[in-house]
């Protein structure tokens, strides 16, 4: 998990009672940030489940190192947590992952189904396509690139809050409070600022359908469309992120 997302979810829990509380992590990734949760917010034992099975491996890797007991990790889909009974987490929480869950009126069945009844579920989200996604999609429309790729469908396509809203609703939830916030980030070179975009597989699968010479031709159209963009503070990315905070 990259160093914004990890602030950014730390900054969701910052108020939270979580004191011996079990707590679900969906979309954990490689545990990093379920580490630091378990941390900050005393809880009692904390679960994470993602569907890559590479990121569970390495967070399995992190509980044998460090030596953790009240940690466990599971490869599964937000939308089906079959794994879990009913009612079996006082808290959950999922963070810059549920915009990129390909049924997210489902994900948010399960998730209120395995919360216990008053129990609270934090979701931090992308509403906004980040500037890199935007940009992508844009030079990738156009040729030579358009005829054998589009961007834009599939894994991180954006929800509104106001559409993540009335899924909550639509489920059960009997408390929904969501806020917008814009998040920059500036890096100090336009490489560090693409370098979390490098892995195809996570960010955009679609581009392995390139040549390798397009692939490489545009990413440095993108790189030019972000260096004519520095300023005094170096190079600029702004997501909206969604704070949502639901109770059952």
């Amino acid at each position: 998990m990259g160093v914004h997302q990890f602030k950014i979810g730390l900054e969701s829990v910052a108020k939270v009672n979580w004191r011996n509380r079990t707590v679900l992590d969906v979309g954990c990734g490689d545990g990093n940030l379920t580490q630091a949760i378990l941390t900050k917010t005393r809880c009692k034992r904390i679960i994470g489940i993602d569907i890559d099975e590479d990121k569970i491996k390495r967070a399995k890797n992190r509980l044998s190192k460090e030596g953790v007991s009240k940690m466990a990790f599971f490869v599964a889909d937000a939308s089906n947590l079959d794994l879990f009974k009913d009612s079996s987490f006082d808290a959950v929480f999922s963070n810059i992952a549920f915009h990129q869950f390909a049924d997210k009126k489902a994900s948010l069945k399960e998730i209120f189904r395995v919360l216990r009844i008053g129990g609270e579920a934090i979701i931090n989200f992308i509403e906004e396509k980040s500037e890199v996604r935007k940009q992508m999609e844009k030079i990738a429309s156009y040729a030579p690139f358009d005829k054998f790729v589009k961007i834009g469908k599939g894994k991180g396509k954006k929800i509104s809050k106001e559409e993540f809203n009335k899924i909550a609703r639509d489920v059960g939830f009997s408390k929904v409070i969501s806020v917008s916030k814009d998040h920059t980030f500036w890096y100090p070179t336009v490489e560090s600022l693409l370098a979390g975009y490098h892995n195809l597989d996570v960010t955009f699968p679609e581009l392995k359908k390139l040549p390798i010479k397009l692939q490489d031709l545009l990413w440095e159209k993108l790189r030019q469309e972000f260096l004519s963009r520095k300023t005094t503070k170096g190079f600029g990315e702004t997501w909206r992120v969604v704070f949502a905070h639901l109770v059952k």
